[in-house]
């Protein structure tokens, strides 16, 4: 179960786009994540084995911060968390009474969640990237800014990830989500919900104190 939840959230993971070449996915999504400072939002997650069959359904809140700060937190059906300060990661399994304790790994190609705190320095150079356009016809119909749907496809060339590739999707200028495949075939669709760009957040939430009587493991 922790694994499952270290795949979606440090992997938050190629056809060539009718709208534009590589270099051109690759400036499009860059315009979009450089400005992002900070992202929150609700998420639903749900893991589906190669074969379509649903795994996994759950839900819980994450929040994101530059410069590598990650809280993922699963509330449901089994609660876990997932925190970083941008040096250290702690993995929290309250039904297991357990925490695992690592350095934190700053790559994107290991961490794409950095992506949407707008780490995009090293992008060109993790990912081979490509975009689909379509039009939200129904956002269109209000008028509504947020009527450009587009969907990236990162591949990674260090094939040593744990991903085949991964999707980041976005209505206008928010993200909406991220789709991950392994190299197994399974999918972990994530999508966010009430999202929140670039407010401030509490430092104190990206820090973790293992609970009294909890096992800590250390992952050096």
């Amino acid at each position: 179960m922790i694994k499952q939840v270290i795949t979606a959230a440090t992997l938050f993971f190629s056809v060539m786009s009718a709208h534009g070449d590589v270099n051109d996915a690759v400036v499009e999504l860059k315009k979009l994540l450089t400005p992002m400072t900070s992202v929150s939002a609700n998420f639903q997650q749900q893991l589906y084995a190669a074969d379509g069959y649903l795994i996994q359904d759950s839900q819980g809140r994450m929040e994101v911060s530059a410069p590598g700060k990650l809280r993922w937190l699963l509330d449901s059906p089994m609660e876990q968390w997932l925190i970083s300060d941008g040096v250290t990661l702690w993995l929290y399994d309250p039904d297991l009474e357990q925490v695992i304790i690592r350095p934190f790994d700053p790559d994107i190609s290991a961490t794409p969640a950095l992506l949407l705190t707008g780490s995009v320095g090293a992008l060109s150079d993790a990912y081979q990237v490509s975009v689909e356009t379509r039009i939200n016809a129904e956002a269109q119909d209000r008028k509504e800014a947020a009527g450009k749907l587009r969907s990236f496809t990162l591949t990674p060339y260090n094939k040593q990830t744990l991903y085949d590739y991964l999707t980041f999707d976005f209505d206008g200028d928010t993200p909406t989500g991220i789709t991950i495949v392994d190299s197994l075939g399974q999918r972990t669709e994530i999508k966010f919900s009430d999202v929140i760009l670039n407010a401030e957040i509490d430092p104190e939430l990206f820090s973790f104190q293992p609970p009294p009587g909890v096992d800590v493991i250390r992952d050096e």
